[in-house]
């Protein structure tokens, strides 16, 4: 009953830290599966560009906040330690929301009605695979090592898209170098992995 109670705590996490990020599906590709990169693809003016900026700098300000407080990710050796992370996940995933929500006030209403499109799929196939996380059975080292790969995944995605001193194009060919689905089945047994593979494939082929 306690491993049944951590891997469900896991999921949890592994929810927080994706939620409202695109999963790969037929129509968003690996490299935009985070909120942010989605922001960054936006095709718009150059001053609907500096407002979101200037949105992303404000929320920048509030997430090195948090982490302030926070231990290095590399310090997380227990579940117990990314246990007692989660608060501070929570929090970081309402300043991403917190921005988002401010930069659909931004957009043209084509652009918006798209935009949370998007975002609505993200979130239904975040908590699919979500599910799927609490079928493959997972140790608590592998629950630990997905969850810590996944934290820096997102501080990788958020580091690049606040960087402000690069155009969005130059954001853009950065995050397609971040993969964080890779990270998640680097961390699974064959057996894991192949179950992974299929349930995957059909999920792709339910979003066709």
């Amino acid at each position: 009953m306690l491993h049944i109670a951590k891997t469900f705590i896991c999921c949890i996490m592994f929810l927080e830290i994706i939620f409202g990020f695109g999963i790969c599906s037929a129509q968003i590709g690996v490299s935009d599966m985070y909120q942010e990169a989605l922001w960054i693809n936006l095709d718009l003016s150059k001053e609907q560009r500096d407002q979101i900026d200037g949105i992303i700098l404000d929320a920048d300000k509030q997430m090195r906040a948090v982490r302030g407080k926070q231990k290095m990710v590399d310090d997380l050796y227990k579940f117990d330690d990314l246990y007692n992370y989660a608060d501070s996940l929570s929090q970081m995933k309402e300043i991403r929301m917190d921005a988002g929500s401010k930069i659909t006030q931004v957009l043209p209403l084509k652009d918006r009605e798209i935009f949370e499109s998007q975002l609505e799929e993200s979130q239904q196939l975040t908590e699919q695979y979500t599910m799927m996380m609490l079928q493959l059975d997972l140790t608590e080292n592998q629950q630990t090592d997905i969850v810590k790969s996944l934290i820096k995944s997102q501080q990788r995605v958020w580091s690049v898209v606040s960087d402000t001193s690069l155009s969005w194009e130059q954001r853009r060919q950065k995050l397609k170098r971040v993969n964080a689905i890779n990270l998640i089945t680097g961390k699974l047994t064959t057996t894991q992995r192949s179950a992974w593979k299929k349930w995957n494939q059909s999920l792709n082929l339910m979003n066709l």
